[in-house]
């Protein structure tokens, strides 16, 4: 794992603020994608980012933060109601994570993560 001592204390502390409410479920694409960034160490930030963003994501997608809304574009693709929340915000080619509610109650599914279309 790439992240700094520093950055595994303070997400840590932040899974201990936000207890997680959604059960998170994880495409085989992107656990692929997550473990990629997750090896390269200039990609510490934005791993610590990705990460922070699933903590809130799992605690409640209304958070603020992640400014959620629905992404219209994916639906015919996954046949789902997608949405979108900020990974990163003003920055160029900021980092957007991508997701649906289900399949089961109270649980999300994580689809992609993709700089910003």
């Amino acid at each position: 794992m790439s992240l700094s001592a520093e950055d595994r204390i303070k997400l840590a502390a932040l899974k201990q603020d936000l207890p997680q409410k959604f059960r998170l479920q994880i495409t085989a694409p992107l656990r692929e994608q997550l473990k990629a960034i997750s090896q390269n160490p200039a990609l510490a930030g934005l791993e610590y980012q990705l990460k922070a963003t699933i903590t809130k994501l799992a605690h409640d997608p209304k958070y603020k933060g992640l400014q959620s809304h629905k992404y219209e574009s994916l639906h015919d693709r996954y046949g789902k109601e997608i949405w979108e929340s900020y990974v990163q915000n003003n920055t160029p080619g900021a980092w957007r994570l991508f997701w649906f509610y289900g399949p089961g109650k109270d649980e999300i599914t994580l689809v992609l993560a993709t700089p910003h279309p």
